[in-house]
């Protein structure tokens, strides 16, 4: 069996500061809160220490086996380069021409629990809160689990470079954020904006996508339901 990554989760992360705070003993091979001074109860970490330190733990270690549960996470490592690092894809997920195909795990609210521990990931990347359910059985089963809920532009551009971070393709996933952001620069001159309606899912509908809006209006549009983006 090969060996997996060590997880550096939020959660196990927080398990190993309040064992510090209650005078037992931290869970072996995790890192735990930092002291702060002689005779002094570890303090626990800010919420971006702990994720810091997540991600640097991914860094260093460089995910070998990855499991994409969504379309997005697989489309942008095929682009920066960390393809070879894929063992499974959502079957959503087209694979491009001319590249080493990859296990189908599931579509996007679904997912072959028993086919994805075959694979042995050392990561799994999942996205949304429709992947939540998933998120919780995976982290059950033991595996280490990389979950965002990116809404926005801004938020996904964050994403991207967190993604480059974590397999060690940064400047690969710098230059690409560079040519998305240049591609989706707001038009400069707009004379009437069009009243655009976006609906992604009609039962249960659907719509006020936050980045959908701020695509309709970067294009020169307006969306009807700004109020409601989120």
């Amino acid at each position: 069996m090969r060996k997996r990554l060590p997880s550096l989760s939020l959660s196990k992360l927080e398990m190993n500061t309040d064992a510090e705070r209650r005078g037992g003993e931290p869970e072996p091979g995790l890192p735990s809160a930092p002291y702060r001074g002689k005779g002094k109860s570890p303090q626990a970490p800010s919420g971006g220490e702990c994720v810091e330190r997540t991600i640097s733990g991914f860094a260093e270690n460089s995910p070998r086996r990855i499991v994409c549960l969504s379309a997005e996470s697989a489309d942008w490592l095929w682009r920066i380069g960390a393809w070879e690092s894929v063992v499974g894809v959502t079957a959503f997920f087209t694979i491009p021409e001319g590249a080493e195909p990859k296990r189908r795990i599931g579509g996007f609210s679904t997912a072959q629990f028993d086919e994805i521990s075959e694979l042995e990931p050392d990561l799994i990347i999942a996205y949304s809160d429709v992947q939540a359910p998933l998120v919780a059985e995976l982290m059950r089963r033991g595996f280490v689990v990389f979950g965002t809920n990116q809404r926005t532009l801004a938020e996904i551009e964050s994403t991207m470079m967190l993604l480059g971070r974590i397999v060690a393709h940064e400047p690969e996933a710098a230059r690409w954020l560079r040519e998305f952001e240049k591609r989706l620069a707001p038009v400069e001159k707009v004379k009437v904006r069009p009243r655009v309606y976006f609906e992604e899912w009609n039962d249960p509908l659907v719509s006020g996508i936050a980045w959908v809006s701020e695509l309709i209006e970067r294009a020169g549009g307006k969306d009807v339901f700004t109020e409601l983006r989120s």
